[in-house]
């Protein structure tokens, strides 16, 4: 077995663990304490286990752009190397690590930016109830994700992580128009948007929010004119969140904006969107667990 409990939970609470990883953990610890110690299985053959039962029960429901990161993990963990080990390595030069939360509308930028530029990462999935030392020492002032770790330097906040993304892969697929006057209308909506999670509580606001961002939308099919950029970046991973606010405040989004509707399942068809953003009932499973673990 790992060392410790903790150090098995560490690991597979980097591929997002669940209770069923749990459950199989203590089930297959009191089979080993039970074992004859020349029966037992080895430290290799229990880590494969835990491997094999990740994968079965959670990767099948991670967007695909996540995958990658999460089985390298798990490999090198097969391998032998300890979660400590994994930490040094995502301190390396050249390399980029995202601390994250799956559901996090916030972070999905940063991974739509990251796939739309087409580059390499390591994801690390946050457990926001035990934040990890790592979350708490690169993001000390807010303490939230996403954190981009580059080159073991930080950059936090998510519309900042998207244009530092922008500016230092500037020769692939550009979020930024180059005209300065189009970049002060860009970050002028992805501003509005970022001001629309205050009013997420109140219906009316919302959607007067949403039909704001409509008209400014209007027969376009991106906000950037012909070319998907910054201001659908900042606004898409709402999408995500879209089922979950119907749900709990019984209105149809569509009804009141079908322009945006359409924009947004337009985003879906590019591969960058579609594989980096939640599955919207994965997003309302989420909270509504959330609401029964807090009471409210």
């Amino acid at each position: 077995m790992p060392q410790n409990r903790k150090e098995a939970s560490i690991v597979l609470r980097s591929c997002g663990w669940s209770e069923e990883v749990y459950s199989f953990m203590h089930a297959r610890k009191k089979l080993c304490q039970e074992a004859a110690s020349d029966t037992a299985p080895n430290d290799h053959e229990t880590k494969n286990l835990l491997i094999s039962h990740a994968k079965r029960n959670f990767l099948s429901k991670v967007p695909e752009s996540l995958k990658a990161g999460l089985i390298e993990r798990l490999r090198l963990f097969s391998q032998g190397s300890s979660h400590l080990e994994l930490d040094k390595r995502s301190k390396m030069a050249d390399e980029l690590v995202l601390l994250d939360c799956l559901v996090s509308m916030f972070g999905m930028r940063v991974r739509i930016a990251l796939a739309e530029k087409g580059i390499k990462y390591e994801y690390r999935e946050e457990d926001l109830d035990n934040k990890s030392t790592l979350l708490l020492e690169t993001n000390p002032v807010h303490k939230k994700v996403p954190v981009l770790i580059h080159n073991g330097k930080p950059i936090c906040e998510s519309r900042i992580i998207v244009e530092y993304i922008d500016e230092v892969w500037k020769d692939k697929s550009p979020l930024m128009p180059s005209d300065p006057y189009q970049r002060a209308q860009a970050r002028f909506w992805a501003d509005f948007v970022e001001k629309g999670e205050e009013l997420e509580a109140a219906k009316k606001d919302l959607i007067d929010a949403l039909e704001i961002l409509e008209g400014e939308l209007g027969d376009k099919p991106y906000f950037n004119g012909d070319t998907f950029g910054f201001s659908d970046l900042a606004f898409i991973t709402f999408y995500s969140w879209f089922h979950t606010y119907e749900m709990c405040a019984n209105f149809s989004i569509e009804k009141h904006c079908p322009k945006l509707i359409k924009w947004a399942k337009r985003c879906m068809e590019r591969e960058s969107v579609s594989k980096s953003l939640v599955d919207p009932i994965t997003v309302y499973e989420e909270i509504l667990m959330l609401k029964k673990k807090y009471g409210y």
